[in-house]
Parts: C-alpha cells; sequence; structure tokens
C-alpha cells in the first residue's frame, strides 16, 4: 500500500538574514503508513509544530521532498495546495479554531461551503460529522458557548466531514483537563480504527503511548522513533 507521507531531507530556515537564522528543521526524513496513528513529541521549539505545518501545506520547506499519497506536493501554487488540503486533510487546532458566534453545525459545514457543497447537503453532512462525535445534541449551540472539550469534538467533526483521510492534530488534549483529554483521544483511536491516518503533536507520553508509533523531534531533526 501507498504510504500516506513521505518526506526526504525536509529542511526550513527561518529569518532568512544570516545574522539572525534559525532551523527550524534539518534533513528530515518521515514515512507516515495509509492507516497510521503516529505520535510526535518533543520539547518547546524543537520543530515538531513546524513539520505538522509542512504537512498540512500551510509551510513549505526550502529543500527536500514531500509525497502525500504518492503524490509530490513540489511545485503546487498555493491554491492547489488549498484545494488538496481541503479535501484530504483535517486539522484540529489546540485552540480549536471555531467561528465563537456560530453554531456547532456551522462551524462544521465550513470545509464543505469552501469546497462548493450544496447548502442541503452541507447541514446534512455536518450533522452527520457531529453524531461521529457525540455531539448531534449541540448541532444548534453556539462555539462560543461550549465547554472545552465539546469545543474540541467540533473541531474533530470538522475535521472529518469531508471524509479526509489524513488527520493533523497540533496538541489536541493540550487546553481541555486530562477526562476531556482522554475521551479526545478516544475519539481519535475510533477514526485511526476507521481507517484514517493520524498525526498528533503532543507533550503528553500518555498520549503519545496510545499511538502506534511515537517520533522524537529535537533541535530540528528526528532523533529517534519507537513503536508503542
Amino acid at each position: 500500500m501507498q504510504a500516506m507521507i513521505e518526506l526526504t531531507n525536509i529542511c526550513k530556515t527561518f529569518n532568512k538574514d544570516r545574522s539572525n537564522q534559525v532551523m527550524a528543521l534539518k534533513d528530515v526524513d518521515l514515512r507516515v503508513e495509509t492507516g497510521e496513528i503516529v505520535a510526535i513529541m518533543g520539547p518547546s521549539g524543537s520543530g515538531k509544530s513546524t513539520l505538522l505545518h509542512i504537512l498540512a501545506m500551510l509551510e513549505t520547506s526550502d529543500s527536500g521532498k514531500y509525497l502525500l499519497g504518492g503524490k509530490d506536493t513540489a511545485g503546487l501554487k498555493d491554491r492547489q495546495k488549498a484545494a488538496l488540503r481541503n479535501k484530504n486533510i483535517g486539522i484540529v487546532l489546540q485552540e480549536y479554531g471555531l467561528v465563537g458566534e456560530l453554531s456547532a453545525q456551522s462551524n462544521v459545514e465550513i470545509p464543505l461551503i469552501i469546497a462548493g457543497e450544496g447548502l442541503g447537503s452541507s447541514k446534512r453532512k455536518a450533522l452527520e460529522a457531529l453524531k461521529e462525535v457525540d455531539l448531534a445534541d449541540k448541532a444548534q449551540t453556539r462555539a462560543g458557548l461550549l465547554s472545552g472539550g465539546e469545543r474540541q469534538r467540533v473541531a474533530i467533526a470538522r475535521a472529518i466531514v469531508t471524509d479526509a483521510q489524513l488527520i493533523l492534530a497540533d496538541e489536541p488534549t493540550g487546553a481541555v483537563d486530562t477526562k476531556n483529554g482522554l475521551a479526545i483521544m478516544e475519539l481519535f483511536l475510533k477514526l485511526h480504527k476507521n481507517g484514517k491516518t493520524i498525526v498528533i503533536v503532543t507533550h503528553n507520553p500518555e498520549i503519545a503511548a496510545m499511538c502506534q508509533r511515537t517520533v522524537y523531534v529535537e533541535d530540528g531533526w528526528i532523533k529517534y522513533e519507537y513503536n508503542s
């Protein structure tokens, strides 16, 4: 089976003025198989969020190769990246990234609307996604009135509503308590069981231990990997 993610010799530098350069990633090689769930760990400033942003095509590497589902992402224009990301990648952020004044259902509909989905179809699919995360009863509640755990579940519903096969999560349990964090991780494990490929950036070793493999990043390079 084709790997979902293949990175080869990925480098990323910020502040290209030579007097103030930060080498965020250094010759990173990473392969994530289709259907795998992987944790990325490392200290603050290690490059793990930059790595996730490159996987999401929100950042572009300075050099190296990124194959997504076997497709070379080099040379894609921003518009092409946005279309590919909208269809194939679900992104879950630590701070949810929801519009507080919109209902949970309306927040989940956003990727579908961007993709040009019809209004009726968007509403139906959004409600189905909320059912998957056990939040259909809060569909019409404004996102700003939901608890932290509920908002993160809405964010997960939004990430899966387009049936994206790759889910990228940046500290998805970092802003909630331990009980809600474990509940959120159970949702990711359910998605993984249903065939999704998932990459989770986390500081929490308990969360990482629930994944199949952990990749440890330090000073911009992958120091080691181990299976859980």
